[in-house]
């Protein structure tokens, strides 16, 4: 939730949280415990894609993390597609973790590729 109280969108999320959320409803009257399972995942899909307000000191010299979990390897990697080395941060996100990527860092973005 945002400091304000109220739930953020979770647009990513809605591709998931909808057929689980219809799949447990359905199930729910034909049969039970997978009615239970199927609710139980999707409420796992809201706790996810959850979006709580962050508050941090605006420092140039730091870089923060873009993601709740655990940095497992920061270092340069050679990127086929840009054909040049980067820097990678590997996070592993657990399921408690939220799982909404931020911006760590000022600037401006020149190219992309999706």
């Amino acid at each position: 939730m945002s400091g304000s109280g109220r739930w953020r969108p979770l647009t990513e999320g809605a591709a998931i949280l909808l057929p689980l959320g219809l799949m447990g409803v359905v199930t729910l009257f034909l049969a039970p415990p997978l009615g239970v399972v199927s609710l139980v995942a999707a409420a796992l899909v809201v706790y996810a894609f959850r979006d709580p307000d962050r508050t941090v000191d605006a420092n140039p010299a730091v870089a923060l993390s873009p993601a709740d979990g655990t940095v497992l390897r920061v270092g340069p990697v050679f990127d086929d597609y840009w054909q040049t080395e980067m820097v990678e941060v590997a996070i592993f996100l657990a399921l408690w973790n939220v799982h909404v990527q931020r911006f760590p860092l000022a600037g401006k973005i020149g190219r992309a590729h999706v």
